[in-house]
């Protein structure tokens, strides 16, 4: 067998192939091009590849599969714990990630098909016009509370200035050069990113209507399409983690640890996982105690004691533990208001 590590980056790649004892069979700098792969394997059979996670791994990894009986995806924090070297180039990098493969030291990320990166982009995508919507509502805001008082004093109350009606006062308003035109500008680059994110919408939608796991999801407590379909994606294989202290970990929503010499002592949340799943799980933790009586009353003992932001992360980590056993078990979630309120699961044939 021999083993390929690969040091990507955005337009060339470094190749190692070593032997199984450890001796260096080829070393070549690559453009990032399957051709060029094709050729550097040519002749070499039985090859495992492995490649670090990083940005747009997956172009190598659509690259070396045809190419190799597997590829590996190695996780790169704690590939660097394990190969971090006072001197560092890519050709290092490359025959480090080689040797680990050879002697079964990598430390593996989950390595996701094409149709899941799919729709990971669909979903991040939503996330980043939302982004630049709110940002462009938040200068039109600035632009308007910046005119004289008699035009201030037309603002209609209304709660969203960009419902029906608050859009309508605005397309109408008649404000000095340059503003005028600043504002005209803004509506209508807001008003294409509306469209973008309703395009998004529906693709979502798509996703929801194909998606078990995120069916589940939405009989959590607030959880709305958009985020049960984001973190159905994001987790994908459920059966990848061992257990929902293991979920939650790789979420980053659990405290980390020091111990030393006998004394322990619990820090700040790790972060250490996706941002994403993370993000999700504390937007849902602010809204789950809204609707749901027993995580109203988990998250007022917390808050009591420990402040809002404490209770909002330990809101959180239950849901995270509730979605896991969601999944694992095929069911839907429900309260019984009548048990003490206590969080139930429900088989999901009966529902």
């Amino acid at each position: 067998m021999l083993y390929l590590g690969v040091d990507y980056a955005k337009k060339f790649s470094v190749a190692t192939l070593l032997d199984e004892k450890g001796n260096l069979v080829k070393r070549g700098t690559l453009s990032n091009r399957g051709a060029e792969f094709e050729r550097f394997l040519a002749g070499y059979q039985d090859v495992v590849a492995v490649v670090e996670a990083g940005r747009n791994w997956h172009v190598m990894v659509d690259i070396l599969q045809p190419l190799t009986r597997e590829v590996k995806l190695a996780h790169p924090y704690k590939t660097r714990l394990i190969a971090e070297a006072r001197i560092k180039t890519d050709h290092i990098d490359s025959e480090s990630l080689a040797h680990l493969l050879r002697t079964d030291l990598i430390a593996e990320a989950y390595l996701r098909g094409a149709e899941s990166r799919k729709q990971q982009r669909i979903l991040r995508s939503r996330c980043f016009y939302v982004r630049l919507r709110t940002k462009l509502k938040n200068r039109i805001h600035h632009l308007v509370d910046g005119q004289p008082e008699e035009i201030r004093l037309q603002i209609p109350k209304v709660s969203d200035l960009f419902g029906k009606a608050g859009r309508s006062w605005l397309k109408g308003l008649r404000l000095q050069q340059p503003d005028q035109d600043m504002l005209q500008e803004l509506l209508t680059l807001e008003e294409h990113l509306s469209g973008l994110v309703a395009q998004s919408d529906k693709l979502i939608a798509q996703l929801f209507e194909e998606n078990q796991a995120a069916q589940r999801i939405k009989t959590l407590p607030g959880f709305g399409e958009f985020l049960s379909v984001l973190v159905a994606v994001e987790i994908a294989d459920i059966h990848r983690f061992r257990s929902a202290k293991h979920l939650a970990s790789y979420v980053g929503i659990v405290p980390s640890t020091y111990s030393s010499g006998g004394t322990t002592r619990h820090g700040k949340i790790t972060k250490l996982g996706s941002k994403w799943l993370r993000w999700a799980l504390v937007e849902g933790a602010i809204h789950a105690p809204l609707t749901s009586k027993a995580l109203k009353s988990y998250s007022g003992r917390i808050r009591r004691r420990k402040g809002t932001k404490a209770a909002r992360l330990a809101v959180a980590r239950k849901l995270c533990h509730i979605i896991y056993r969601v999944l694992t078990e095929n069911r839907h979630y429900y309260e019984d208001l009548q048990m003490r309120s206590r969080p139930q699961l429900v088989n999901s044939a009966a529902k």
